[in-house]
Parts: structure tokens; sequence; C-alpha cells
């Protein structure tokens, strides 16, 4: 199934088309396997059930918050590992800070080499920026506005023009 892609919209600020309208390609929405799914679907291919499947991965959520808390960097085999991180405003006198200034918590999700290894199987060669996957232009879905009523999205002049099914570009 191809990747599928929006032209999205925007006024470029800098370089040679500042001030221009410029499109560029955004990942569409698609469809999302769901928590049930995933569950099924590990269960089938492997000895547990779909029940004992969900009550692990509910029980490494429950981990997760019990340790990411404390510093820890949790490792999920070929996964890879999760880990909070935080941001603070330079000062210049170490006087001046005080810990209420640690802010922009995030989580930091760090895939391991074989979740990598899904775009580097996809290059058509070593060192190559084009990628083996196909593309597919779909047209942006409208957004809902307050009260229900939908937006209509900006399109490119030429909705026709584009890549459909080409293969190449990048992530």
């Amino acid at each position: 199934m191809p990747l599928k892609y929006v032209l999205k919209k925007s006024v470029a600020t800098i370089g040679p088309n500042k001030g221009k309208d410029v499109y560029s390609a955004q990942p569409a929405a698609q469809d999302i396997i769901t928590f049930h799914s995933l569950c099924k679907r590990i269960a089938e291919e492997s000895s547990l059930t779909s029940a004992d499947v969900k009550g692990i991965l509910d029980r490494l959520v429950n981990i997760l918050s019990d340790e990411l808390p404390n510093g820890k960097t949790v490792r999920i085999g070929e996964l890879g590992s999760f880990r909070l991180s935080f941001g603070s405003p330079q000062v210049l006198n170490p006087k001046e800070f005080t810990v209420d200034q640690i802010a922009r918590h995030r989580l930091v999700y760090v895939p391991s080499a074989e979740i990598k290894g899904i775009i580097a199987r996809g290059k058509i060669r070593p060192g190559s920026s084009k990628l083996a996957f196909t593309y597919e232009r779909v047209e942006p879905q409208p957004k809902k506005k307050p009260g229900g009523q939908s937006a209509t999205p900006a399109t490119p002049s030429d909705p026709g023009s584009g890549a459909e099914g080409s293969i190449g570009g990048g992530l």
C-alpha cells in the first residue's frame, strides 16, 4: 500500500521564494491499527492469547509510568528505548537558576537499529536519498469548524499534478 500525502500551502519565509506561496508534501492520515487489533495480531503470531498480550502491554505502560519519572531509560528490545527529557531557559549566572524554570517536558523515543532499518531497507542503493516506497497523492480532508461546518482546505491550482503512484522522495 502506498504512503499517502497531501500538498500543503504555506508562505516561504526564507530563501529565493521568500514571501511566495509554496507547496510541500506532508503525510496524510491513514488507517489506524487499534489496540484490540494489535493484540489480536500479536496473539495470532505467537503462543499467547489476545488477553495475555493486552495484559503485557498494559503492564508495560505501568512500568513506563513508574520508571521514566525516576530518570530511567527503558529499553524494549527491538522496539527501541524511551526516556523523559526537559529543557529550561538559559541563565547567565547559575545562582539565578531555579528548579521552577525547568519546563518543556517531553517523552523521547529512540528507535532501535531494527526499527531504523525499515527506512534503510526502502533505500534503492546505499547513500541514495530516493526510497523504494510508493506514494499516492490524496486531497486534504476538510477540517471541522466549531458548530460542525467544514472548512475548505487550501489546494494547489492544478490538483491533477503531482506524483501519484510514483517512486522517489524522502522521509
